[in-house]
């Protein structure tokens, strides 16, 4: 287990950095750094769940250990994204209007929402795979996928999610904003 943790900080240290050096565009934008700690929390709480779901389903042999992702699998996929429609659209709504009552600049409504949902959603096709290898490859070791996957999960979410709620944001800028 410690040279996992030793892994993820170090991993969280270069989400910070991915942060640091798109600090002007996230100044232009209050309502993306209000939208930041939230969308990077539910998303690692979405990949623990989805972690605990899969490593419960393999322990109690509901999901067997294949090279081929099962059907098991998928449908865990499909509820995180159906999940994540309603927590990341939620999230854009709820920073929206932070920014607005704090008398920031602010994009609009539709803006905030798209931004986040598409973000989340890419964040979740990622965070299911990687949950899910990392899941069968622990348990394939004899290792509790439990103990692993989700300090990973959480550690790498915050890495690759500022990166994910970024690119969704300077794509999305150019036509929405």
């Amino acid at each position: 287990s410690i040279p996992i943790l030793l892994a993820c900080g170090l991993i969280e240290m270069f989400s910070g950095s991915i942060l640091g050096k798109n600090i002007e565009t996230l100044l232009l934008a209050p309502t993306i750094m209000v939208m930041l700690p939230s969308f990077l929390e539910d998303g690692g709480a979405m990949g623990g769940i989805l972690a605990s779901r899969l490593s419960s389903s393999l322990h109690l042999g509901i999901m067997k250990v294949e090279k081929k992702i099962p059907k098991l699998a998928w449908k865990r996929f499909a509820t995180m994204h159906m999940l994540g429609i309603i927590i990341f659209s939620f999230i854009g709504v709820l920073a929206h209007f932070i920014t607005h009552f704090l008398h920031l600049p602010s994009i609009p409504l539709h803006a905030s929402v798209l931004v986040a949902l598409l973000g989340g959603e890419i964040l979740l096709v990622i965070v299911n795979f990687m949950v899910y290898y990392i899941s069968i490859e622990s348990f394939k070791r004899g290792i509790d996928p439990d103990n692993v996957t989700i300090p990973v999960v959480t550690s790498v979410v915050d890495f690759i999610g500022a990166g994910c709620l970024l690119s969704s944001f300077l794509v999305l800028q150019a036509t929405l904003i």
